[in-house]
């Protein structure tokens, strides 16, 4: 039986999706992403790049009864001193400013890295952030193509 052949975008969003649901099953975060709201375990999280999306993200995880913000990250201290506290606010504990995003990757507690960093760091600190076992979501500077 032969259809119509599935354009290389479609596929790339399916299989995506596919891989996705399969990592996340596998690490044991099966039950965190269900729709009944009945966690077997909190995801710990770091934020890095918060001068925009990153605080946006930062407060979506503080939000979620599922997820803990354990770090934010930024090389700037004026946008670290604003962020920590406002997260704080959100969350039970206060998440931990660091200025370097590999001190983040150094702890073992840490489940998965939001990047939101300008224009030059997704992919750097994505390969970085690969290489430890954390799940990782970058997100695309504004402006690029």
């Amino acid at each position: 039986m032969k259809g119509r052949p599935l354009p290389r975008r479609d596929f790339l969003k399916k299989a995506s999706a596919a891989g996705f649901g399969a990592i996340a099953m596998s690490r044991g975060f099966g039950p965190l992403f269900a729709f009944d709201g009945s966690p077997v375990e909190k995801m710990t999280v770091g934020v890095m790049g918060l001068n925009g999306r990153g605080t946006v993200l930062a407060h979506g995880f503080a939000r979620n009864a599922n997820a803990t913000v354990a770090y934010l990250c930024d090389v700037d201290s004026n946008v670290l001193a604003k962020a920590v506290p406002a997260i704080a606010q959100d969350q039970a504990t206060s998440p931990k400013a660091v200025g370097d995003f590999r001190r983040v990757l150094e702890d073992k507690n840490v489940d998965a890295i939001a990047i939101a960093s300008p224009y030059h760091w997704p992919t750097p600190a994505t390969i970085l952030a690969l290489h430890p076992r954390n799940a990782v979501s970058a997100q695309k500077p504004s402006g690029q193509q």
